[in-house]
Order: structure tokens, then sequence, then C-alpha cells
């Protein structure tokens, strides 16, 4: 007995395609019309746009022990994400995100209390820094689930 092949395709989306919640209902429209012709795609996103660029100047603010602008910062991209978020999805599916979405910039913000206190920002500290663009992205993109 012969197992059906699947026909992955892997498709990567960049900023400007997450940038916002219509640039992300467009990208999951797209992932929806190959998942409709019968192809498994697997999903890889970038942080939404600006955000990465965020990151790294909260991360280089904590490294200079500007532990208040770093969590400015934070504070602004975490909005922006709840905003982005509540555009996407309503009622239980909107409180399970915003809850994920905070748990993620209190993480964050731990972070970069760590980082100011000691003063220093290594590169391997500023890759984790950056990381929580793409966590959060994906998070977003997954929650609304293709429309089928």
């Amino acid at each position: 007995m012969s197992t059906p092949r699947q026909h992955i395709v892997v498709m990567k989306f960049g900023g400007t395609s997450v940038e916002d919640s219509a640039a992300i209902l467009r990208t999951a429209a797209i992932v929806a019309g190959r998942l409709r012709a019968g192809l498994n795609p697997i999903v890889v996103v970038s942080a939404m746009s600006k955000v990465t660029d965020t990151l790294l100047k909260a991360a280089a603010a904590a490294g200079k022990n500007d532990r208040e602008g770093a969590l400015k910062l934070s504070d602004g991209l975490r909005t922006r994400h709840l905003n982005t978020a509540a555009e996407l999805v309503s009622g239980d599916r909107l409180t399970s995100l915003h809850l994920n979405i905070h748990h993620d910039f209190d993480t964050l913000d731990d972070l970069l209390r760590g980082i100011s206190a000691v003063g220093e920002l290594t590169p391997r500290t500023s890759d984790h820094v950056v990381s929580f663009g793409e966590r959060l992205s994906s998070q977003m993109v997954a929650e609304p689930g293709p429309p089928l």
C-alpha cells in the first residue's frame, strides 16, 4: 500500500507581509490558496515591519544602562502588537492571544532589565532580544487561521 506524496511548500513572508492586520490577513489568504491547491505549506514569517530595528534599539539602550528607554521602546511594541491582535480576532481567541503577547513582552522586559543591570549587551543576548519579533509575529499570523 503506497502512501500519497505530501506536496510541501515552504513559504517565507518578510516584515512588510506581516506589518499590520491587513497584511497579515493577505498573507493568510495566500496560505489558504496553497491549502486549497492541495499543498502542505510550511510558513515562516519575519517580525512585523520595523520591529527588529526597535528591538535592537531597546537592547542597545539596555546595554548602556538606559533601562527606562529600553522599556519604553518595548512598551510601544507591546501596544502595537496588542492593537494588531485586536484587529485580527475577537472573543476568547483575542483573550488568549493577548495573554500570550503579554507573557512574551513580560519576558522581554525582564531580559532588558537584566541587560541594563549588567550594563553589557553580548551578541548572543542581542540575538535573543531580536528573536521576540519573530515569535510574536508568528503567533499573530497563526491565530486568525487561513480563510478557507
